[in-house]
């Protein structure tokens, strides 16, 4: 079948988001051009997100917004950023970037991702694309064409371009089955207030065990927070924040606004083509290191480019495949670069900040986080030496064992409950007990508050705004700050199995709500008993109503 820019040629677009916007206009700036007259539709119909980043634009990403017809206003809203600030195990390096050389676009209206995506929706329209509000259900083969089905209705295309998400359910049928999306992460993100303005990003390798970067985006008074690892949920993220805060590597007084798990992808498709359908932005690659615009970008323009330049479908795989070969081996190299940087530990910052120190000459490539002088190929070269140096430290190092911290039994208890009612009758019935309590309506607060006051006790409940009360209770477990407090939930549900959940999640004990006092205050007097028995060998009793 020819493609090329055929007269004629209907091009249906799978997600209507930076990339397939960019794709869209490219494809019809070409076909204007060259005289040619071509139908592009572009459908518009994801699940709306409850967190939605800014954008991260550098002077590469401008230029190429500027070419296809999408001309950003950077102020008054945009934040120019002053560098990159690294924590690892303790220590930090700053990165400073390049006078204008990288702005954070956000606006408490509406997030920067919405920005650039409205103004390239905007550039493809005026150029002639149509846009449909609607999922596309199925994506199917019919002889030399495609079919989009989408709410009852269908439509045939001569070309059709995927530019969904690495979540999206149309990545198994994608290409009749023999796409292979590129591999995925759990992790989550959130925006988070804070008081005052900054103009620094940070990367903060390795915060906690479960979470291997975090990823803070200032924008405004506030802040976008991603939280990249294996299966990384909510409390993890809000864990991961309270220990920064302790270690001084953010500022304190943090709150969470909202809140989501995301995925994320974590490398790159080996096929960005197959027949007349083409694969582009997260749905071909992911950049965990790199929120910027660029690489997709880069992919959309490639891509269109490819479709103008060759005139048998045959081709595009391998033309794609050889264009695309630098994109997706960004995106291959991040996942080894958060493993090598954890097992660098404290070296990383140091050995990145040597990295741009001892950079000769302007660098080409992607980079990370928008610096021009991180190109990721050069980053996992330094974060394998890192490692390497400090596993000898380690190796030769004399080895110190140290006896575990006595904890001594603490009269203050937190509660944790999102209903201001609740909150206020545990606080006062505590009180009246003779306990010290604090109250929190969310988790950051209350884990803020641990790290610099560790309570003797919680109370938790199982529904909360932003995380599943059960995460935040294993997260509580595990964290340092926590690990040995008595833990309480509570929930409206007590159903066998939701007190068996609590209790699996590391909660000591389980009250069903409305609260019997009495109950609780047993709670209260016996848990310590029971953690002295723990302490002599004594059998783990689990105490629930």
């Amino acid at each position: 079948m020819a493609l090329g820019l055929s007269e004629g040629l209907r091009v249906g677009v799978v997600g209507a988001g930076p990339a397939g916007a960019a794709f869209a206009g490219a494809l019809l700036a070409a076909a204007r051009a060259f005289g040619r007259r071509i139908e592009v539709f572009l459908y518009d119909g994801g699940r709306e997100r409850a967190v939605v980043p800014p954008a991260l634009l550098d002077s590469d990403t401008r230029c190429r917004l500027a070419s296809l017809g999408a001309v950003l206003p950077l102020r008054p809203t945009a934040v120019e950023v002053r560098g990159v600030l690294v924590h690892a195990g303790g220590r930090s390096a700053l990165l400073e970037t390049p006078a204008g050389g990288l702005w954070i676009l956000d606006s408490p209206e509406l997030p920067g991702e919405r920005i650039v995506k409205k103004v390239l929706l905007d550039a493809a329209v005026l150029r002639g694309a149509r846009l449909k509000m609607a999922r596309v259900d199925a994506v199917e083969r019919l002889d030399d064409e495609w079919v989009l089905r989408a709410r009852g209705s269908s439509e045939t295309f001569g070309l059709v371009a995927g530019a969904f998400g690495p979540d999206s359910r149309l990545a198994g049928s994608w290409q009749q089955g023999r796409f292979r999306p590129p591999p995925r992460l759990l992790g989550s993100h959130a925006r988070i207030a804070w008081h005052g303005r900054d103009d620094l990003l940070r990367l903060c390798l390795a915060p906690t065990p479960e979470v291997d970067a975090l990823v803070v985006v200032p924008c405004g008074a506030g802040a976008y927070v991603l939280a990249i690892g294996e299966d990384v949920e909510p409390a993890h993220l809000a864990a991961a924040l309270a220990a920064l805060v302790r270690d001084r590597a953010l500022p304190g007084g943090l709150r969470i606004q909202r809140a989501e798990r995301v995925a994320l992808a974590a490398g790159a498709t080996k096929r960005f083509a197959d027949g007349a359908s083409v694969t582009l932005g997260s749905a071909a690659f992911g950049n965990l290191l790199d929120p910027g615009l660029l690489p997709a970008l880069v992919s959309a323009t490639r891509s269109a480019n490819a479709v103008l330049e060759l005139g048998e479908s045959g081709r595009l795989q391998h033309r794609l495949g050889v264009t695309e070969l630098d994109l997706a081996a960004h995106a291959r190299r991040q996942p080894r670069i958060l493993h090598w940087a954890r097992k660098a530990g404290a070296r990383a910052p140091e050995a990145l900040s040597g990295l741009v120190a001892h950079a000769k000459m302007p660098v080409t490539g992607y980079s990370i986080l928008g610096m021009p002088l991180l190109p990721s190929g050069a980053v996992l070269s330094t974060m394998r030496w890192a490692a390497f140096k400090s596993g000898l430290e380690h190796a030769f190092a004399p080895a110190l064992v140290t006896a575990p911290e006595p904890v001594a039994p603490s009269p203050l208890v937190y509660v944790v409950d999102d209903d201001p009612d609740t909150r206020a009758m545990l606080v006062e019935f505590l009180r009246a007990r003779g306990s010290s309590a604090k109250a929190f309506d969310d988790e950051l607060s209350l884990l803020e508050a641990a790290a610099r006051e560790r309570p003797g006790a919680i109370l938790l409940d199982v529904v909360l705004r932003w995380v599943d009360g059960l995460s935040l209770c294993r997260a509580l477990r595990n964290h340092p700050a926590t690990r040995s407090a008595r833990l309480i939930s509570m929930s409206n549900l007590s159903r066998r199995a939701d007190r068996e959940a609590a209790i699996a999640a590391g909660a000591d004990a389980f009250l069903a709500k409305p609260i019997d006092f009495d109950e609780l205050d047993k709670l209260l007097v016996d848990l310590p008993k029971r953690r002295e028995g723990e302490a002599t060998g004594g059998e783990r009793q689990i105490l629930t109503r």
